[in-house]
């Protein structure tokens, strides 16, 4: 299976390096705008699976054309809640993020699952739903209860 993460923020690293230690994927892509980034946090989750005998084939990189035929895409791409930010004042900064996201992946994996991590997620998902016209089923919104805790 191919796995591909945008955004290889902490979210996104933590998604990658999780994901390879489990085996979850075969292949796996770690995008982000900033490449050597991507590259550098590959390359570390990279040396630390070959001390546990994992072989996930791990890349980093800012080229969309990497994640092509994905069966599961993850959206961390965003900017993070600063203090006092609520998750509603992220609304219009991370979506014009998340659409250019979603009609990149949408574009090069039109059969892959979209798991949408970016803040604020309900809002988000619905709009990668929109702008990909994926079934609702392939859209998964993916949040815990952190604001209500």
């Amino acid at each position: 299976m191919k796995l591909s993460i945008i955004g290889s923020g902490s979210v996104g690293g933590q998604a990658a390096f999780a994901s390879a230690e489990r085996g979850f994927a075969s292949s796996i892509v770690l995008l982000d705008t900033c490449a050597q980034l991507a590259q550098a946090k590959a390359l570390d989750i990279q040396h630390a699976m070959v001390m546990q005998g994992v072989t996930s084939s791990i890349v980093g990189t800012d080229d969309w054309q990497c994640t092509a035929h994905s069966d599961v895409i993850v959206i961390t791409a965003g900017f993070a809640r600063r203090p006092g930010m609520k998750r509603r004042d992220l609304l219009s900064v991370n979506a014009e993020i998340v659409r250019n996201v979603a009609i990149e992946a949408a574009r090069y994996s039109p059969d892959s699952i979209l798991i949408v991590v970016t803040n604020p997620v309900n809002s988000m998902s619905m709009l990668v739903q929109q702008v990909t016209r994926f079934p609702s089923q392939r859209v998964i919104g993916m949040g815990g209860v952190l604001d209500n805790a």
